[in-house]
């Protein structure tokens, strides 16, 4: 029955959403691909393509129990369906307890005999992690069928009610029932400034920050991307599409080393003390003052002294904040002293990730040629900018690479002086454009240009 609806001819796409979705979420070659791509899909991105299969098989489901409630059907065929769900439930809740089972036996052994971190045997802790991951997602699936079910099950003893009354409004409960965790999580009705009130903070960001970017001390301050309501920039946040180098970068922030297998589609940068914060454009910080006992925020206390490198300045102090600002900051594109074309990453990352290491004087670009050198940088300003479009008045005593702290990406193009210009990737994750001698006009615009 359900084979005839799905292959019926005005049913064909929705049945292609579902074969697609499901296609696209699942490891094989064609979204093994998508993820060896010069795009950051993490794995938990990639499982959102599952709406496109949801969306086709919420339709494909309401055809067929419209199909079941308008005619006669046997019992059996009925609950057929009802019985497959059930112990693909049962089968996860089974992998819940095998897993944890076999995760809690093989923590306790290692911890038994006491291995130390040096001579740990690799695929016990390969192992371990394998199964803690698989538990992990026995967990999710578990908790996000429990409310499903409830809801299959109810609407299956609802399809042998023959008053309709009832029926629609049964539905209805059900319906609400199924969706409160999304009202939970959802209020697109609800006025913006009741989520997202207008504080002293954040009008003191306002008038400081223009086009620059600021970072947030990791606590309370400022939840992910909610900063966005204000027309503020942060080179933190959630960015389920990140471009690989940048996540590369970002990461190497933090962790100052390669690590693809941790990046993710929310990236908050938190060491301040690297070399390369100063290539972000981060123009501002804000912490919290905290009382040094307790550790809790009060207006009396101090931020922690550890996160916040010397050059940072004090600038405004709002109640439980602190708000600094970096005097080393870049700005939005500047030049180096000395350009070195590199194209191995793991050489790059060696070089910018040195304790010593400082942007204005070298950059390493994707480049082919010779090292430049120049006893002057030259001056550069941004002269305009909106989401998809920068302009930038340069006056250059030789060539050099003007490197712009965005991210480098295949959508953007440059002209200098109305001539298209290559754009490379300088320092892994940023953009650099090579400019000639003299004063010159360097845009950089999305493949539909901003008339200005």
């Amino acid at each position: 029955m359900v084979t005839q609806i799905a292959l019926k001819k005005e049913n064909i796409i929705f049945l292609l959403f579902f074969l697609i979705g499901i296609l696209l979420a699942i490891k094989n070659p064609i979204s093994e691909g998508l993820l060896s791509s010069n795009v950051n899909l993490s794995s938990n991105v990639n499982s959102r393509v599952l709406f496109v299969s949801s969306f086709g098989a919420a339709v494909l489901a309401a055809k067929a129990f419209s199909y079941v409630v308008k005619r006669e059907i046997r019992f059996l065929i009925r609950t057929v369906p009802v019985i497959l769900y059930f112990v693909l439930v049962l089968g996860a809740i089974a992998g819940v307890y095998f897993f944890s089972g076999i995760n809690n036996k093989v923590t306790f052994s290692r911890e038994a005999y006491e291995v130390s971190r040096d001579t740990r045997i690799k695929e016990v802790d390969q192992f371990v992690k394998e199964t803690q991951r698989l538990n992990d997602g026995f967990r999710v699936a578990f908790r996000n069928t429990a409310i499903p079910s409830i809801v299959i099950l109810l609407c299956f003893l609802l399809l042998f009610l023959k008053n309709k009354r009832l029926l629609f409004f049964g539905l209805c409960i059900l319906i609400l029932f199924s969706t409160k965790v999304s009202f939970d999580k959802y209020l697109s009705f609800t006025p913006k400034n009741l989520i997202f009130p207008e504080t002293e903070l954040t009008k003191k960001l306002k008038s400081l920050l223009g086009e620059h970017r600021f970072l947030a001390e990791r606590a309370e301050l400022t939840p992910p991307n909610t900063w966005s309501l204000y027309n503020l920039k942060s080179a933190s946040g959630q960015y389920a599409l990140a471009p690989l180098a940048t996540a590369r970068y970002l990461n190497l922030i933090n962790t100052s080393a390669l690590k693809d297998e941790v990046l993710s589609r929310y990236i908050e940068v938190s060491n301040l003390k690297s070399p390369l914060i100063n290539t972000l454009d981060i123009e501002y910080f804000i912490a919290l003052n905290r009382d040094p006992e307790l550790s809790i925020p009060v207006s009396q206390g101090r931020p922690y002294s550890w996160i916040i490198p010397s050059y940072f300045t004090e600038v405004a102090n709002i109640g439980t904040v602190r708000v600094y600002r970096n005097t080393r900051n870049l700005g939005p594109a500047w030049f180096s002293q000395s350009v070195i074309c590199e194209n191995d990453i793991n050489k790059i990352a060696e070089i910018i990730t040195d304790a010593g290491y400082n942007a204005e004087k070298l950059t390493l670009v994707d480049c082919k040629g010779a090292p430049l050198k120049s006893t002057e940088k030259g001056e550069v300003k941004l002269s305009d900018s909106s989401s998809n479009f920068l302009k930038f008045e340069t006056r250059l005593p030789n060539e050099n690479y003007l490197v712009v702290s965005k991210s480098v990406f295949s959508g953007w193009k440059a002209t200098i002086d109305g001539k298209p210009a290559e754009i490379l990737s300088a320092n892994i994750g940023l953009t650099s454009v090579l400019v000639p001698k003299g004063n010159h006009t360097v845009e950089l615009y999305t493949s539909r240009k901003v008339s200005k």
